[in-house]
Order: C-alpha cells, then structure tokens, then sequence
C-alpha cells in the first residue's frame, strides 16, 4: 500500500512566521538559515521539527521567549549557546519537550534571584547534573526528567495518528473532524472506520450545515465518535483534533521508578531535588503523592470491625535510595509557578524550613 504523506500546509507556516515577529531572542538565537530550512519549510508533518508546533500556540512560545531571555541574563554565554543548540538537534516531541522542562525551571528560579549553573558537574562523580541552585552559602542539585506515555496511551496515540492522517489525506472535505475512540478500538477498525467517514463526508458534503454550532454526529458503533464540524470556509479541510479516550491509567509506580532513579546521578553529601513534569494527560499530583510516600489503604480492626485509613510503606521515602532525595517537586508543563512540593522528612540532609519557603 502507498504511504501516504500528509503535509503541514501554507496556513500553519504562515502562523509561525507571524510568531517569530513576537519572538525577537528566539528569531536572533536560531538564525535565519536555521529557521528557512527548519520551520518555515513545507515537510512531512510526521517529521516537523517540534518547535513548529509550539510556535502555532501563542502563549507558550511567548512564555519560551521569556524563559530564553532569563536565562541569557543569568548562565554564561556558552551555556546559553548549549541551550540553543540543543532546541535545534532535538525535533522528536520526548526530546524537545524535555528540554522544555529543564529550561522552565531554570528560568523559574533564575527569575526569583536564585543563582543558577546549568548542567553543572556533579561532586564525586563523572556525571553532569540539570540544575545547581545557590541559596546564600547552600547548594542545591536539580534532576529534572519528564513523564512520558505508558505504553498504552501510545498504542492509542499510534492508532489515533493513523486514523487522523487517513483523514487528513481524503480530498474536497469541507469539515473539521474531531474524534473520541475507546480503548477496544483496534487496526482491524481502520478501514470500515475510514470508508464510515468517506461515506458520511460524500453524504452531507454540499448540504450539511451547522445546527446551532452543535457539530454533526456519528457513531461507528461502541468503539469511536466522530464528529464533524463546518469548516471555516478559508480553511482547508483537516482533521482539527483527537481527544483520547479517557482512561485512568495509574502513574504512580512509574513515578516512584523516575524518583529512585535519579539518587545514582544526584550527588551524595548535598541538598538534593528530584523535579518531575508531569504534563500527559492521565498523571495527576495524586500519583507523585502515592509514589513519593506510598499509596492510601484502608484497615480494618478484626475486634471492632473498625476501619481507618493508612498508607503503605511502598513509597520513596521509606527506602535507603530514597532517603538522598530530600524533596520531590511535581509540576504541569509551562505552569510550574503551580508545582506541588513534597518533602521527604527522612532525607540523609533534612531541608530547613527557610530554604523549603524559597523553593
């Protein structure tokens, strides 16, 4: 079967030139060469550089200029030119937005009169640590990492950008199509689904209209729902989004593996952070809390039939690895001023409650 390539289209270039405009320190940082072959170049959208997408969302890639401009102030030149870089070499979405991560909290604490030494040597050892914090005399390493999909939420995701790039390539559609698909969803649907929504599109092509603003439904039996809005009319027709189905998908075990990690590449004798982005659709700060100091359960007294509410002893701070973490910081991707805080009382170093109010 031919593949098929779906393009990014004139519009979306449009938009991120547009941008740029409003991103002079980005613009200056990339250089034009870079920016002609890279992000204002037609491609497969499959392959497009991941700044491209940020660039079509206003708000976040002005919050990238601010994030750039603390930065170039506050760590040497040939840092800052490190970080440039690494937004160039880094296309694929896990990559870049870990990235993202790093550069966000750098500049959160940048911007609040912290020093800050990006991607500092770590005591002891041959490894290079994210971030080191100097609060008046004390130092404080940073580890940040990011949590990606499960493996589940990329099979969906995979079958989800299937689907939408089938649909993406059906010719004269004049709606947006957005789409809600169940877990049972499998490839063996892809073919009726996509002749359903052929079918539907030839059907309702020149007299369907909206209702209301209401969009037109249809379902392909229990596994998906489509739903078919009128195009704005200088638009071409595209698939204008997927929502995933919503499934609750436990992160806390995979959490408490990010936090037991870092301790090996933290150093031993200091302040130590393990700051995690926890910006996929199915984590919660519920989770970090379950991983960190262990999941709640619930007793029963056999003699008084009485029950009362614990948590187990699973989580970060009650094993000897853990125990080098002194703090865990969790935190939505481009909102970290709302991250959550969670101490580990039984940290090797305990921090004080003046450096824990900085935090």
């Amino acid at each position: 079967m031919q593949r098929i390539r779906v393009l990014v289209d004139e519009d979306e270039i449009k938009a991120v030139r547009a941008s740029l405009e409003s991103t002079p320190l980005i613009k200056e940082a990339l250089g034009n060469d870079w920016i002609d072959n890279n992000l204002l170049n037609v491609e497969e959208r499959t392959i497009k550089h991941s700044l491209f997408w940020l660039f079509l969302d206003a708000a976040k890639i002005q919050k990238m200029e601010n994030w750039l401009t603390i930065a170039r102030s506050c760590i040497p030149d040939s840092k800052f030119n490190k970080i440039i870089n690494s937004i160039k070499e880094r296309r694929s979405e896990k990559d870049f937005f870990s990235l993202v991560s790093e550069l966000e909290v750098l500049a959160y604490y940048g911007s609040n009169g912290i020093a800050v030494e990006y991607e500092p040597n770590i005591p002891e050892k041959e490894n290079i640590g994210d971030i080191k914090l100097t609060v008046d005399s004390t130092e404080i390493y940073i580890e940040i990492t990011r949590l990606f999909e499960s493996r589940v939420e990329e099979r969906v995701n995979s079958l989800v950008h299937s689907v939408t790039k089938r649909i993406d390539a059906i010719p004269n559609n004049p709606f947006i199509i957005t789409l809600v698909i169940d877990n049972e969803f499998c490839p063996a649907d892809l073919e009726p689904f996509i002749e359903l929504v052929n079918d539907e599109i030839a059907k309702n092509r020149d007299i369907l209209e909206p209702m209301e603003g209401k969009p037109y439904i249809v379902e392909f039996g229990s596994k998906a729902t489509i739903f078919f809005h009128k195009k704005i009319s200088h638009r071409k027709g595209y698939v204008g989004g997927s929502i995933l189905p919503v499934t609750e998908i436990k992160s806390a075990s995979r959490l408490k593996n990010k936090i037991l990690d870092k301790p090996r590449q933290l150093p031993d004798a200091k302040l130590n952070i393990v700051a995690i982005d926890i910006s996929q659709h199915f984590t919660d700060f519920e989770d970090v809390e379950n991983a960190f100091i262990g999941q709640l359960g619930y007793v029963i007294n056999r003699q008084t039939s009485e029950g009362r509410i614990i948590r187990n002893s699973n989580g970060v701070i009650h094993t000897a690895d853990g125990r080098k973490v002194g703090l865990t910081i969790a935190f939505k991707g481009f909102n970290y001023e709302q991250r959550r805080k969670y101490v580990n009382l039984l940290a090797n170093i305990p921090f004080k409650e003046e450096i824990l109010t900085i935090l």
